[in-house]
């Protein structure tokens, strides 16, 4: 299973523990040069939230991530670091999702939801797409969070 990372999954992130709303808009380009490839079946396509953020929107925007009519995926999260807390890898949208097959936004719906350590906004393919067919197709994700800190 590899982990695609989106390009603000490794960086440190902005935390000012004082409530302010803030929006997190991280992208990943996918398809040939200078995309990262096509995700296999298992992989993951990460987006990074900070300790201490309380997500209260998500959104996502795609360009068409399937020449054919492949791809299936969810939508959840992960840990970071791998001692705390279990993924839950169908918290936005449970698996079997298709919208990334022609471009568009989704807005997911969920009830607001504290991490306490940082995470990964995580989609898990499912079914790998068929292809690309546009080099450097980009994939968005908008996290609208309160910025409350770690306890």
């Amino acid at each position: 299973m590899a982990s695609f990372k989106a390009q603000k999954a490794l960086v440190p992130a902005l935390m000012r523990v004082d409530g302010n709303a803030a929006f997190i808009v991280d992208k990943i380009q996918l398809g040939a040069s200078p995309g990262l490839g096509v995700p296999a079946a298992t992989d993951t396509i990460d987006f990074f939230l900070p300790a201490g953020s309380e997500l209260c929107t998500l959104a996502s925007y795609n360009d068409d991530l399937d020449s054919g009519a492949a791809l299936l995926y969810s939508v959840g999260y992960r840990p970071v670091d791998g001692t705390n807390p279990a993924a839950v890898t169908d918290y936005f949208a449970a698996a079997g999702q298709t919208a990334f097959r022609t471009d568009g936004r989704v807005e997911y719906a969920f009830k607001p939801i504290k991490f306490e350590y940082d995470v990964y906004i995580s989609v898990l393919i499912g079914t790998a797409a068929a292809g690309i067919a546009v080099a450097g197709s980009e994939l968005f994700f908008i996290a609208g969070i309160n910025q409350e800190g770690p306890k």
